[in-house]
């Protein structure tokens, strides 16, 4: 039974992808504070800051913010990337 349960799981693509969160709200409101102390700038934790499991993650999300479909961006390699729209509505990048 566990097996079967295990597999059943395995097989939905709901289990295939990383979250869509945007973080812990203690988390943000901290990075939050910290910008306002060294920075003095002001940021709404629930409308202006999401914490990452990584650079690159956080850098994917930085290029959905800045690239509009129809631009081109360059990479360090020089490898042309392009937006573009998937099937399920998500963002693709290559």
């Amino acid at each position: 039974m566990a097996v079967e349960k295990l597999a059943e799981a395995a097989a939905d693509p709901r289990n295939h992808r990383y979250s869509a969160s945007r973080g812990i709200p203690n988390l943000r409101a901290a990075v939050c504070e910290l910008y306002a102390r060294r920075f003095g700038i002001e940021l709404d934790p629930d409308r202006e800051a999401i914490t990452t499991i990584g650079a690159k993650e956080g850098l994917t999300h930085l290029m959905w913010l800045l690239v509009e479909p129809g631009d081109a961006a360059q990479s360090q390699r020089r490898r042309r990337c392009r937006r573009s729209s998937t099937s399920r509505g998500s963002t693709a990048w290559s």
